[in-house]
């Protein structure tokens, strides 16, 4: 470093007083050392920066340091001229992190020392900082099909290395919904003692308070009944779909300082493929649901295309009509093979009469299943436009139906038949 070779073309201190070979450097951060290493005197500027009894000053090095060095067995004749960063116990119980050179005069030996405390600190910070992204970069990758709970456990190892490297004692993300706001995920650290977690009907009202107040995707600063809490949002075509939520922490006072960029990324590569998991998760189950319903009920979606004049089936339906052995897309001679030959007719008409605008499909008709000829309603009716044109439409097995309506035309015969003969 530049300050290291500067101060070692620095002149020896004079040894014509005992002050001066006390104090090689004034009052600046010096340790004196005799030939056996001993400490035989350290400066008060230093002594105001460690944690030791100005009044009974320890003797050995080790007994100043925070963290052993190895180097420093033996005698000062044996220790590098430039030194190694020192880490001191400093005061308040922080690390005091020094760097310097050693040497010698005729008195003993001493270490003229400067404090780099800022520079470890922001060394470490922008370690912890590319750790943190690093961390939320990984698990986004591993986002991609993951199941429900898997989910849960990523978002928990997220936060808590958030929490871990902010050191904040509570955090939690909250996803938007038609309802307010909602917990997904939270975590607080083992502390000693309970974490201040914010009230959620306070934090969802000033939540939604902030948004007007700050330019978009910027944390904010919120302030509830007995903590701050620090708050930033996850937001996609202007509306906010998440929420990240820091209690008990205020962004200028953190160990790691991340900047407004730094949470946007952090949101950006963690919590934007989580929504897009949980999207995607959201509507297989409403898939799952809607065909559940389907089969339960005897129906299901088709679709023909007016380009490619083939006849496409949900699987539900095509598992009623035993096609599934068939091709995917069916021919309309295929389908028309399906259909009771007494209705094949009507059935031609109400479909070129749907393929013309003229009227939308709507018709009952008798289809060959596994288990018989079942009647069933079709319904559909054009959409898009170009070579994108199609019918799309469902069916819905209406046998039961046509069996009591069918009952109860006989039986209105058979009344009709008693009244004409009384």
């Amino acid at each position: 470093m530049s300050w290291l070779r500067f101060s070692a073309g620095r002149p020896a201190a004079s040894a014509s007083s005992e002050n001066d070979s006390a104090c090689p450097a004034g009052e600046e951060l010096v340790l004196r050392f005799d030939e056996q290493g001993h400490v035989s005197f350290c400066s008060m500027s230093l002594l105001k920066r460690l944690s030791v009894d100005v009044m009974h000053t320890p003797d050995s090095l080790t007994l100043y340091l925070a963290r052993p060095a190895a180097w420093l067995n033996g005698p000062p004749s044996q220790w590098p001229t430039q030194l190694p960063t020192l880490v001191f116990r400093g005061r308040d119980q922080g690390e005091l992190h020094l760097r310097g050179w050693l040497r010698q005069d005729g008195v003993g030996w001493y270490m003229q020392l400067l404090d780099v405390s800022d520079l470890v600190q922001e060394v470490q910070q922008g370690e912890a900082r590319e750790e943190l992204l690093s961390q939320a970069w990984r698990l986004s990758a591993r986002l991609t099909g993951m199941s429900a709970l898997q989910l849960d456990s990523a978002c928990r190892d997220w936060l808590e290395a958030l929490a871990v490297r902010l050191r904040v004692p509570w955090s939690g993300l909250y996803l938007a919904s038609s309802k307010g706001l909602r917990l997904y995920q939270s975590l607080a650290l083992n502390t000693g003692r309970a974490p201040l977690v914010p009230d959620e009907r306070e934090l969802e009202a000033q939540l939604a308070e902030s948004l007007g107040s700050g330019p978009p995707g910027r944390g904010r600063a919120l302030f509830g009944a007995h903590s701050s809490v620090w708050a930033v949002p996850c937001e996609r075509g202007g509306d906010v779909e998440a929420w990240l939520v820091l209690a008990e922490f205020e962004p200028s006072r953190a160990v790691t300082r991340l900047s407004e960029q730094d949470w946007q990324q952090l949101l950006y590569w963690f919590v934007a493929p989580l929504l897009q998991e949980l999207r995607i998760q959201a509507q297989g189950d409403e898939q799952r649901r809607l065909e559940v319903l389907q089969q339960v009920l005897g129906a299901g979606w088709w679709e023909y295309g007016l380009t490619d004049r083939y006849l496409t089936l949900a699987d539900g339906l095509r598992q009623q009509l035993g096609l599934l052995m068939a091709p995917e897309k069916l021919v309309m001679k295929d389908w028309q093979q399906q259909i009771d030959p007494a209705d094949r007719e009507l059935f031609s008409l109400h479909w070129n009469a749907a393929l013309e605008a003229v009227a939308p499909l709507n018709l009952s008709l008798r289809l060959h299943t596994p288990d018989g000829v079942r009647w069933y309603r079709l319904q559909g009716e054009l959409v898009g436009s170009g070579r994108q044109r199609r019918l799309i439409g469902h069916a819905l097995e209406v046998d039961d139906v046509k069996q009591l309506e069918d009952e109860a035309a006989m039986a209105t015969a058979r009344l009709n038949s008693l009244l004409e003969t009384a």
